[in-house]
């Protein structure tokens, strides 16, 4: 097994490629961690150029990309906007993505999701990689919005409970606490889980915390 960095220069293709690829079940791979172990010796497939998204799609993505959450989604529509959202983060040129997505059909409105994938229409790749890849600003000033942040910010980076959980240096419980919108859960936990998925709170709820959370 190698790394992704060594598989990365092997093949001369970024770490993030390299990530995304394996996430995608692209190119044989184990998750360890937070890391991928990729296969000695593995090629990856040839990428397929995009096929355009249906009107409905475009919509839906349009939406989430005004901050990067899935609020309002669920069943069908909530995976495949966050595989959307995941592969726009993660592609070499994110731009290039958007204009495959959406050819011809450009948005007009002024709409933060609308802006971006017109900005991929006029050539600003290197403004719509920033956006993309920003890091998400939220307001979790509820029990019930710090809960929709992590679990949106948690489908979209593809991790399990106990991979996060791992990641942010809580336990087990702890996240699922946070996941339900159970009051109880220490500043500190928040803020870690949060960290971990590189999500910067403008708020958080107002709690009692309790010895080891």
């Amino acid at each position: 097994m190698v790394t992704t960095e060594e598989y990365a220069n092997e093949h001369g293709i970024s770490p993030r490629r390299v990530r995304a690829l394996a996430a995608a079940g692209r190119i044989p791979a184990q998750r360890v961690g937070s890391s991928w172990a990729i296969e000695a010796g593995a090629r990856h497939e040839a990428s397929r150029a995009p096929r355009p998204m249906g009107g409905k799609m475009r919509a839906l993505l349009i939406r989430a990309l005004r901050d990067q959450s899935l609020v309002g989604l669920t069943g069908p529509d909530r995976i495949r906007v966050a595989r959307h959202l995941a592969a726009l983060r993660t592609a070499d040129e994110p731009a290039s993505l958007l204009r495959a997505w959406f050819r011809d059909d450009v948005p007009t409105g002024w709409s933060p999701g609308e802006l971006i994938v017109r900005q991929a229409h006029e050539g600003r790749d290197d403004r719509v990689t920033a956006l993309v890849r920003r890091p998400r600003r939220t307001f979790a000033s509820t029990p019930e919005r710090l809960a929709r942040a992590i679990t949106d910010e948690r489908t979209i980076r593809q991790l399990s409970r106990a991979e996060l959980a791992a990641r942010a240096g809580v336990a087990a419980d702890v996240l699922a606490d946070l996941e339900r919108g159970r009051l109880g859960v220490g500043v500190g936990a928040m803020r870690s889980v949060l960290r971990a998925l590189d999500v910067e709170p403008l708020a958080l709820p107002s709690v009692t915390m309790e010895p080891g959370r």
